[in-house]
């Protein structure tokens, strides 16, 4: 009841609704709501992550969910989404929870899981540039670039001769080949359909010193890079790295670098 001689007071404003700090607008990805004035922090798409973005802050500050919230946005604009997760930590059952709230198809490369995906190196490129992929996963000192030759001409020589047999080349079996006992058999079959790169194995067979050493070193070499690759993982960008035989270099690469064509 509004006392006499007094004017009835005009209802008080009603306070806009709090923004929704779940709902990425069209174009943007929402971070959340700025804890001072209220308003939403949205990050426009792609301009706002077109280059490069770092997210710093110590254990527990919540990098991992501020992550999860730029990944929810770009899925809701249409943008589609490779996670790398180099720790294992928790960025993978984020992605799991994100695709199965979105209905998006996801796929995962997890080296020794059932059901990855794989990359074979072998598969692609020329006999040199097969060789060299494999080959440059492993460094090698100054003292070691006549196995590097070797391995390269050997590696290149094995997967024209697989190759022209039909037979499938990754780098489990260029492992098996790479035994001088198995390598004249290999070199009989192939001879009638690569006549000059079966005479090249062949010859390698029989060379004793330092090729001798550097097939004993390239074997364990290719175990490791076989099991890096059984399935290419995206936790593991970097080059592995292995000394070279410790037989010191014998001669001269001039012939190994002649017939690596």
């Amino acid at each position: 009841m509004t006392p006499l001689g007094r004017s009835p007071r005009p209802p008080a404003p009603s306070s806009p609704p709090a923004p929704d700090a779940t709902l990425h607008p069209a174009g943007f990805v929402r971070l959340g709501i700025d804890s001072v004035s209220r308003r939403p922090f949205d990050v426009a798409l792609p301009d706002g992550i077109v280059q490069h973005v770092t997210l710093l802050g110590l254990t527990g500050s919540g990098k991992t969910t501020t992550a999860e919230r730029l990944a929810e946005g770009a899925v809701a604009s249409g943008v589609g989404l490779l996670v790398i997760d180099a720790k294992g930590a928790g960025l993978r059952a984020a992605a799991r929870r994100l695709a199965a709230a979105r209905g998006i198809d996801r796929r995962e490369v997890v080296p020794g899981a059932p059901g990855t995906l794989g990359y074979n190196p072998c598969a692609v490129g020329s006999r040199p540039q097969v060789a060299d992929k494999l080959v440059s996963a492993f460094t090698h000192g100054p003292a070691g670039q006549v196995y590097r030759v070797i391995a390269l001409e050997t590696i290149s020589i094995l997967v024209g001769l697989l190759r022209g047999l039909g037979e499938p080349v990754t780098i489990r079996r260029l492992r098996r080949e790479l035994d001088r006992t198995r390598m004249p058999g290999l070199a009989h079959r192939a001879r009638d359909l690569t006549p000059d790169l079966a005479d090249d194995l062949a010859e390698l067979s029989r060379r004793g010193g330092v090729s001798a050493d550097a097939f004993e070193g390239m074997r364990p070499a290719s175990a490791l890079s076989s099991t890096a690759s059984t399935a290419a993982s995206s936790t593991a960008t970097g080059h592995s790295s292995t000394s070279p035989p410790p037989s010191p270099p014998r001669g001269s690469p001039t012939s190994a670098c002649r017939r690596w064509r």
